[in-house]
């Protein structure tokens, strides 16, 4: 899959909610490691426009994806930075996946991966993925479609689709 660059055109949201990732990794704790000129989208800011002063249950942004070989089949990424978190313990599987539900529900009539995207600092990245296999993949409902990566995987994953 490839970073779609042609999504803002495509689909309408509030220009206030679209922002460069690096920017997001920034703000939710991460280092800002992305290259300039990814945008994507902040479902906590979308969430605030929608429902001001009401308690923020999305993950925290979205990004537009396609396959590589076609211009077809553009679908939003979902990600959740979990940068700051302290005690990966605490992280309860009901919490995680009814952020999932209302992210989806909130970009309802869109097309949306299967696939979410949970971002750990290094530190606490081997706790977290313990923790998964643990809670999510254990029932083999969730194998391949809750991915714990670092911020710099990810920013990877994203370089190398984009060259």
């Amino acid at each position: 899959m490839v970073f779609d660059e042609l999504w803002e055109k495509s689909y309408f949201f509030p220009s206030n909610c679209v922002m460069e990732l690096q920017d997001i990794l920034k703000r939710e704790g991460g280092i800002g490691l992305a290259e300039q000129g990814v945008r994507i989208l902040s479902l906590d800011d979308l969430e605030r426009k929608n429902k001001p002063g009401a308690p923020l249950e999305t993950v925290d942004m979205s990004i537009a994806v396609k396959d590589r070989d076609s211009q077809k089949n553009a679908r939003f990424l979902l990600c959740e930075f979990k940068f700051r978190q302290k005690n990966v313990g605490n992280l309860k599987k009901k919490d995680l996946e009814d952020k999932v539900l209302h992210s989806r529900s909130l970009l309802d009539g869109n097309s949306i991966d299967n696939k979410v995207y949970f971002l750990f600092s290094k530190e606490q990245y081997q706790r977290a993925r313990s923790l998964f296999e643990r809670n999510f993949y254990s029932s083999g409902r969730c194998k391949g479609l809750r991915i714990v990566q670092t911020e710099k995987s990810f920013v990877e994953m994203l370089s190398v689709a984009r060259k």
